[in-house]
């Protein structure tokens, strides 16, 4: 029984390892930073998780999970408390429906559709964060984190496969 209960809980850990990470990521990178425009330089982790398991491991990415981690975004950088959890809602029912699209593709040309769909991603929530404030925000800062997110998925995508071949989801 004791076996029994240690593999339900190694088991339990290594399916929740990818989403551990990820919050791991959310909350190394909003550690204080003395330059003010520094938060446009931090890639938006739960968007990468968001894309990356609800196209290839839909069991790992819940979406009370993402929803969670997109508050969490919001909270700690000090955005529109709900807009990345709905930015991440959206995108995963897009995935939802077009799942067969995006899977039939090779790595470098899924790096190459993220990279886009970031870039696209970072404009609508400037559309929408604009939409809030009305008025007109600076839409470069957007830019650039969305910009930081693509350059950081290749990376992420890798610590996140060799973290699940040690814990062998």
């Amino acid at each position: 029984m004791a076996k029994g209960l240690q593999r339900g809980l190694t088991g339990s850990l290594a399916n929740a390892s990818p989403a551990l990470v990820t919050i791991f990521l959310i909350l190394f990178m909003r550690v204080p930073f003395e330059d003010s425009d520094a938060g446009m330089f931090i890639p938006i982790f739960s968007l990468i998780f968001t894309y990356y398991f609800r196209l290839h491991f839909p069991q790992y990415a819940r979406l009370w999970l993402i929803f969670l981690m997109g508050l969490l975004e919001d909270f700690l950088g000090g955005g529109y408390l709900g807009l990345t959890s709905l930015i991440l809602l959206l995108v995963s029912a897009l995935f939802e429906r077009r799942r067969n699209i995006f899977l039939q593709s090779s790595f470098l040309t899924e790096i190459f559709i993220f990279t886009f769909f970031s870039l696209a991603i970072s404009v609508v929530y400037w559309m929408l964060a604009s939409f809030i404030m009305a008025d007109f925000l600076p839409g470069l800062p957007f830019f650039f984190q969305g910009l930081m997110t693509a350059l950081v998925f290749p990376v992420y995508v890798f610590l996140i496969g060799r973290i699940n071949k040690r814990v062998s989801i």
